[in-house]
């Protein structure tokens, strides 16, 4: 009996795709080629731990990693080790961490780790993982993981293979561009147990050489790179390099034998006319610490806390930033594209915008206010890196500034979003972003000022609000105060440029620029007043007093934050734990999240997958500023989340109502449709559906970060599935109490029907009676 339901059970799984078929055909012992093909000493690390690849390539985080699966007994393989691989490790072999899993060994194939080795032509299949640039996520602060990047070019070849390696090479070289930061290069008194190198070179960027080498020896040495661009810096080693080009200078302040700090640092040159790696190697070799320590805070860094932060003070200290940290498109468009006001948005590679952008500080106290200003850290290893590049128009430069005009939304902003040029003159960049500025100001001569404003006053009952002034242009913030929606029902705007001296004392104006203006009349009357603004002229302050003269303050900033609500909402698929943090638990709310099978190689599967997402889709888009936001998880891959959350697969498509921060969820009912959905997201939100305490914490969830296309996972066998009779018991209550409740909803609706059937016809007997009786 126990082993029918085991086989029962494994058919269940394999129609939802949460398990696959293992074949039972064993070849024939033959001895594999693959250590013939990867030697010792050809710099590849040959089988190593299969099932523990990712962990052992975090390990590597500081390097580029090349990932290399093939079978020794396919001709394919070993044209490509031939051809292309052999050649490549000639040239690059210290250029990367090399690993190769031959899918010819029995431990790499059952491992079940890469799913080129579950084809039958085993075609060679090759991957990069590239550093991340940030060390820690900015909202978990775990460990960034290693970013696979995809080779894209087709057809393979030894100069394609090779530009794709150098291409994604770290670089943890410093750029030094100024004396000033020289000085902190070099003469940093917390860092002189570490030596340092510097590269000066004819070239703009960072040789591939330069690059590998400050990888191989991070954190044991300081790289720094000179372009010959920088007359000043290069003055300062003139006797040293003697206009020599490239030159490698190694500067010791530490010495590594005795092991003590020297009094004068001492600059040495790397004499030797070819520079190749194991010749360097080996000449840094000579200054480099055995153990690592980590850059400390130079002075252009950004302030980092001296204690850590938590979660909690880490939240509110974004939230006080007077810009935006921006990390990825939802976030952008949600704090920019869907705002009324205008954005500027930094883009930068780095941590520190202030060092990165010079005039950054005073653009920032110029825009901060009448504009939204964003920095977006642009990740070079992110998968999506060439999506993020192409929607947002960037160039191949960094940092970035791009202008976003008020009044627009959604594409249409982003699609007329123009550069301003961070190399121009903090006046010029000052005169650009107060032209582009969007503005609703009737701009209006002395003469025809009175008619137009009393009429506005008294006929339209609105407030007329003046700048006057006698200098170039109109206020940026009056501007922009101007633009502002929620304001023109009850406000007019106005300007008038070198007003008259009797105009000024009328409205009792010492100096210019200044804001005046006409009050509405009351209801009943046709009188208007006079008033003069008294406050600064900044956005926040002029905007706070407008609407506190309609007493609009509260219903405003509801407003505010009920768009903002609605804003912050995407539906998309949960593939990692960032993605679960941001989409679930930072909302601190609650979650609905869909689970679907992953399997949909049949036509009918891809339609119905097509199907659930359009429901959900529509759900997270009709749920607006409910506390609740819709999601999915490919349960076919991450099959392991289905213990966690008690689900029995035979119930799959299903939602899981999920409170984090009580640790309760509650389970989808009936159909998935749109109509059930909705009734358990109802009663969700109104307390009244049944949560039960789940058997693991908030914390004890992870979302592994798995590449379901490519990985063939070993999902589990049905132990795993094991459901809770108690939770099935309640289950099974639920839907007899439902049914129940809809079967006396039935009931109900029909006697009404009778009462009302009944009254009816009673009532037209009536009204004939009557029509006898008039005539």
């Amino acid at each position: 009996m126990r082993n029918l339901f085991r086989r029962n059970f494994q058919n269940i799984l394999l129609l939802l795709g949460l398990v696959t078929l293992q074949g039972s055909l064993v070849q024939g012992a033959k001895k594999s080629r693959a250590s013939d093909f990867f030697p010792k000493g050809s710099g590849v690390i040959l089988n190593y731990k299969p099932s523990q690849f990712e962990e052992e390539i975090q390990k590597k985080s500081d390097q580029l990693v090349f990932l290399y699966v093939f079978d020794s007994e396919q001709q394919k393989s070993q044209q490509m080790n031939d051809q292309i691989m052999k050649p490549i490790l000639e040239e690059l072999k210290n250029y990367c961490q090399w690993y190769a899993y031959d899918c010819h060994e029995p431990e790499v194939k059952d491992s079940k780790k890469f799913k080129m080795c579950e084809n039958e032509d085993h075609t060679p299949f090759l991957q990069l993982f590239k550093p991340p640039e940030m060390k820690l996520n900015p909202y978990t602060n775990q460990p960034m993981k290693m970013q696979a990047v995809q080779y894209t070019e087709g057809q393979i070849t030894v100069p394609s293979l090779k530009t794709f390696i150098l291409n994604n090479l770290p670089d943890y070289s410093f750029k030094i561009d100024s004396l000033q930061k020289l000085e902190e290069f070099r003469d940093l008194k917390q860092d002189q147990e570490v030596n340092k190198v510097i590269l000066f070179s004819k070239k703009k960027a960072t040789a591939p050489i330069y690059k590998a080498l400050t990888a191989y020896y991070r954190d044991k040495l300081r790289f720094g790179f000179v372009s010959s661009e920088t007359e000043k810096v290069m003055a300062e080693y003139k006797d040293t390099i003697k206009d020599k080009l490239p030159s490698i200078v190694v500067l010791q302040s530490f010495d590594m034998d005795k092991n003590i700090t020297l009094e004068n640092q001492t600059a040495t040159l790397y004499q030797k006319k070819d520079i190749k790696f194991d010749e360097l190697k080996e000449f840094f070799g000579k200054y480099a610490r055995f153990n690592k320590i980590e850059v400390p805070q130079r002075a252009s860094d950004s302030a980092k806390a001296e204690e850590p932060k938590t979660k909690s003070e880490e939240k509110k200290e974004r939230k006080n930033k007077a810009y935006y940290e921006l990390y990825d498109y939802r976030q952008f468009n949600s704090k920019i594209l869907e705002s009324d006001k205008a954005g500027l948005v930094f883009y930068i590679t780095s941590q520190n915008i202030s060092t990165d952008v010079k005039h950054f500080d005073r653009i920032l106290k110029l825009a901060n206010g009448p504009l939204n200003v964003g920095v977006f850290y642009v990740n070079h290893s992110a998968e999506n890196y060439k999506e993020i590049k192409d929607k947002f128009k960037l160039g191949g430069k960094y940092p970035q500034l791009r202008f976003y005009k008020n009044n627009l939304f959604g594409e249409d902003k982003n699609s007329k979003s123009y550069e301003i040029y961070l190399n121009s003159k903090f006046e010029q960049i000052q005169e650009e972003i107060h032209d582009a500025i969007g503005h609703e100001i009737k701009e209006v001569s002395e003469k025809i000022f009175n008619n137009l404003a009393i009429s506005s006053a008294t006929e339209e009952k609105k407030n007329v609000i003046v700048y006057f002034y006698n200098d170039d242009k109109i206020g940026l913030n009056f501007k922009a105060l101007s633009a502002v929606k929620y304001l023109h029902d009850d406000f007019t705007f106005m300007s008038v440029y070198d007003p008259s001296e009797e105009m000024l004392k009328a409205f009792q104006i010492q100096k210019l620029p200044a804001v005046a203006g006409i009050l509405k009349a009351e209801p009943d009357s046709t009188q208007a007043r006079q008033f003069t603004y008294g406050g600064p002229l900044i956005y926040q302050d002029m905007l706070q007093n407008l609407l506190k003269l309609e007493n609009k303050e509260d219903d405003y900033n509801q407003k505010q934050k009920l768009q903002s609500k609605a804003r912050d909402r995407k539906f998309e698929e949960i593939t990692n734990q960032y993605k679960f943090q941001q989409n679930c638990l930072d909302k601190q709310k609650g979650c609905a999240i869909a689970f679907l099978s992953g399997n949909n190689q049949q036509e009918y599967e891809t339609q119905n997958h097509k199907e659930y997402l359009e429901t959900l889709e529509q759900l997270e888009k009709d749920a607006k500023a409910l506390p609740l936001y819709y999601m999915w998880i490919n349960a076919s891959c991450h099959s392991y989340l289905l213990e966690k959350f008690e689900i029995n697969p035979m119930f799959i498509p299903t939602v899981i109502f999920y409170l984090p921060e009580k640790d309760k969820s509650a389970h989808l009912i009936g159909k998935f449709d749109k109509e059930t959905i909705q009734k358990h997201e109802s009663k969700f939100v109104n307390g009244k559906l049944s949560t039960f305490p789940m058997k693991v914490k908030a914390d004890d969830i992870q979302i592994q970060d798995l590449d379901c296309p490519n990985i063939q996972l070993d999902i589990g066998t049905e132990a795993s599935f094991e459901t809770d009779q108690g939770l099935e018991d309640e289950i099974l209550k639920e839907i007899l109490e439902e049914e129940k409740e809809r079967e006396s909803q039935r009931k109900s609706e029909k006697k009404t029907k009778k009462k009302k059937d009944k009254k009816d016809k009673k009532e037209k007997k009536s009204k004939s009676s009557k029509a006898k009786e008039d005539l």
